[in-house]
């Protein structure tokens, strides 16, 4: 197989026009056709969920919180979605917990999460529709061990299964990164929080709270 094209590095394809896509599933998104690809040579990511306990230092005194909206929080809490597309990049490397916040998707894109995930993740009661999914916790814990600039729509859609987000996302010209979440271990129980005031997408949190909510040695490996 010709490798030339791939990061030396990562192994993933990086051309700025991949000719490699081969498209694999069509899934119907409200009154559009969401199709995803799969570039031959790219390598996907290794396995996301951990089969060890995660380990932080004593002398690590707080933890960085990333806030996610629903139902990516718990793709990524379940080690489903592995690629958290941003706007910038991210240099930090390093364990981090998976918050989810009170915003959601659109209803309208509820039975194609609903599909990925696979159960309801909305209940209409009094004809109202209702969240399945927690709001305001912390999910689990992951290590960002990387990132990949994406800056055209073929290489975006070729991740498509590792960040789930319709290839419509993607506007000509644009750029963004997919964060790497790797060695996902989520929390033996939910954890309530509020994100403080002013903090978007970033904030602390003690590791003194998170260290009673990680899962053993031998829950992980169950």
């Amino acid at each position: 197989m010709n490798l030339k094209g791939l990061s030396p590095s990562t192994g993933y394809c990086r051309d700025s026009k991949c000719d490699h896509l081969q498209p694999y599933r069509t899934d119907v998104v409200g009154k559009k056709k969401r199709v995803s690809y799969w570039c031959e040579l790219a390598k996907k990511i290794p396995v996301n969920m951990s089969k060890c306990p995660l380990d932080v230092p004593e002398d690590i005194s707080e933890m960085k919180v990333l806030s996610f909206r629903q139902p990516y929080a718990s793709m990524a809490a379940e080690g489903i979605m592995f690629l958290n597309i941003r706007s910038t990049d991210c240099h930090y490397r390093g364990p981090v917990v998976i918050y989810a916040t009170q915003g959601h998707v659109r209803r309208r894109d509820r039975k194609y999460f609903e599909k990925v995930l696979g159960r309801e993740i909305f209940k209409k009661e009094n004809g109202r529709y209702n969240s399945l999914l927690p709001h305001g916790k912390m999910l689990a814990v992951a290590d960002i061990t990387g990132t990949i600039r994406f800056d055209n729509p073929e290489k975006f859609a070729a991740y498509s299964e590792c960040h789930y987000l319709s290839p419509f996302y993607f506007e000509k010209g644009m750029v963004c990164y997919g964060w790497i979440l790797q060695n996902v271990r989520p929390l033996t129980a939910e954890i309530g929080w509020k994100m403080p005031k002013g903090c978007r997408n970033w904030s602390k949190i003690r590791t003194s709270v998170i260290n009673p909510y990680l899962p053993t040695a031998e829950e992980v490996m169950v």
